[in-house]
């Protein structure tokens, strides 16, 4: 990794380091927003009201937010990339960019990748959601009985607060 930096900074200097900061900032603003909603809309379409959600409606879920965000911010990842591994020690701007790939290449261009990364999107999303739901069940739960852990109602069958807390 250091290496990695240092040939990095040689070509460039420091600035190099952050080449593609924008347009990363620019993907990962718009990509959160759909990426969370598309998830809380999918489990709640696919989970009955009241009930607690299953592992294939979270399975489901994830995917459907990964392929939702991967195809809305793709062209700009690769905008993203291709400013990233530019050779020039000062790279093209972001529109400059922008219209050489679509001036050598077409609409195509800018989705050079597009089938690997939506089929990669589907477990690596559903994988992702279903371990966040699980660790937010286990760590941040409430106990179910009884009003806190280890009171009269609390049979000590929950102890997810003191399973996940860092002890000293």
């Amino acid at each position: 990794t250091y290496q990695c930096a240092a040939q990095i900074v040689r070509e460039g200097g420091f600035r190099n380091l952050f080449r593609g900061f924008y347009q990363t900032l620019l993907r990962e603003s718009m990509s959160y927003a759909a990426y969370f909603g598309s998830y809380e809309a999918t489990l709640r379409a696919v989970t009955p009201q009241g009930e607690d959600p299953t592992t294939a409606g979270i399975l489901l879920a994830g995917s459907v937010s990964g392929l939702v965000v991967w195809g809305s911010v793709y062209p700009i990842d690769v905008v993203k990339t291709r400013i990233q591994a530019c050779k020039k020690s000062s790279p093209d701007s972001t529109w400059k960019c922008v219209k050489s790939i679509f001036a050598k290449e077409g609409a195509s261009g800018f989705f050079r990748g597009f089938a690997t990364t939506m089929v990669r999107a589907v477990p690596v999303n559903a994988i992702t959601f279903l371990v966040f739901e699980q660790v937010q069940k286990t760590c941040f739960e409430p106990p179910r009985r009884g009003t806190s852990i280890g009171s009269e109602d609390d049979k000590g069958d929950d102890n997810s607060s003191q399973r996940c807390s860092s002890q000293a």
